[in-house]
């Protein structure tokens, strides 16, 4: 018998078992998931996605703050935030200092 799946990594729709040898078949009962089980793994998967879109935007802030000397405004706006304020209040959270601080401290 063979398993892929998605108890453990998220996946909603793409469970399945194989099993290879006929005789074991019968002990094998097809089943569905059941409506609550798929709305926990989509907020399983919307965690992890909010999650790694964190990290990736800690990590490019970082890098245009580090190497470039782009304004406040366009970094925003980079980063997916429609003014500076609450870029700034965010990046403040990930990393215990402003971004112009950050700045200062990577020269």
């Amino acid at each position: 018998m063979l398993s892929f799946g998605g108890t453990k990594n998220g996946a909603v729709a793409a469970e399945a078992v194989i099993v290879m040898r006929e005789d074991l078949l019968a002990d094998v009962p097809f089943l569905r998931k059941q409506q609550m089980q798929l709305g926990s793994k989509m907020r399983f998967m919307a965690a992890q996605f909010s999650a790694l879109l964190e990290d990736i935007r800690i990590g490019l802030a970082k890098k245009y703050l580090g190497e470039s000397e782009i304004r406040l405004e366009q970094l925003a706006y980079l980063m997916g935030y429609s003014e500076p304020a609450p870029f700034v209040r965010a990046f403040k959270r990930w990393t215990g200092t402003t971004p112009m601080q950050f700045r200062s401290r990577q020269r």
